[in-house]
């Protein structure tokens, strides 16, 4: 396996082209920092047939359900600092 780690896919035409002529393309994000949207719009920028997966780094370990506080927001929109 070759792995290529390029700039931030939505900051660079150099990005967009990678993941256009790559086997597969990764995203990685930073819970509670990158915003849901942007990640919603890179995925958009990878073509279909072609994505791995996101990576989200910093993220808190998952607390038993019984002791989470009832919240209206998800869990994907809190890792993602949507609210």
């Amino acid at each position: 396996y070759v792995i290529l780690d390029g700039p931030a896919l939505l900051g660079s035409a150099d990005a967009q082209q990678l993941a256009a002529i790559t086997d597969g393309t990764i995203l990685v994000t930073r819970a509670g920092q990158t915003p849901h949207t942007r990640v919603t719009d890179a995925l958009e920028l990878v073509p279909q047939e072609r994505p791995f997966g996101v990576v989200l780094n910093e993220a808190e370990a998952a607390e038993p359900i019984a002791t989470r506080p009832s919240t209206r927001r998800s869990r994907l929109g809190r890792l993602f600092g949507r609210a």
